[in-house]
C-alpha cells in the first residue's frame, strides 16, 4: 500500500515547487495578473486566482490550493526562463550547486 497521502493532495515537491514559483514571480517584480497573462501568451492559461491557489500549495496550511501539472510546469519553465527540472529543487539548493559550477 502506498504512503500517506500529503495534506489536501499536496505532497513534498509540490510545495517546492509552489514556493519556486513565488519567490520567481516576486524576483521578477511581477503580480499573478502579470503571471497570468505571461501564461497565457506561451500557450497555457492560468488565472490570476489560479496562480493565488497555486502559490498557496507552500504553505502547509492552505485550506485552498491548485496542483502544478506537467504542462504548467514546462510552460511555467519557459516563462520563467529556466529548465522545468529547475522548478522541482528548493532555490537555496540550486543557487549553491549553480555558484559550485561557477567557481570550477
Amino acid at each position: 500500500m502506498a504512503g500517506k497521502r500529503a495534506v489536501n493532495g499536496v505532497g513534498p515537491v509540490g510545495r517546492v515547487v509552489a514556493a519556486n514559483v513565488r519567490l520567481l514571480r516576486r524576483g521578477r517584480g511581477w503580480s499573478q495578473q502579470e503571471l497570468s497573462e505571461r501564461m497565457a501568451a506561451a500557450g497555457r492559461r492560468l488565472s490570476d486566482v489560479s496562480v493565488t491557489k497555486l502559490e498557496a500549495a507552500a504553505d502547509a496550511g492552505a485550506l485552498r490550493m491548485r496542483h502544478v501539472d506537467v504542462d504548467d510546469l514546462v510552460v511555467l519553465a519557459r516563462v520563467f526562463e529556466v529548465e522545468p527540472v529547475m522548478l522541482l529543487r528548493p532555490l537555496e539548493v540550486r543557487t549553491v550547486v549553480e555558484v559550485a559550477k561557477w567557481v570550477e
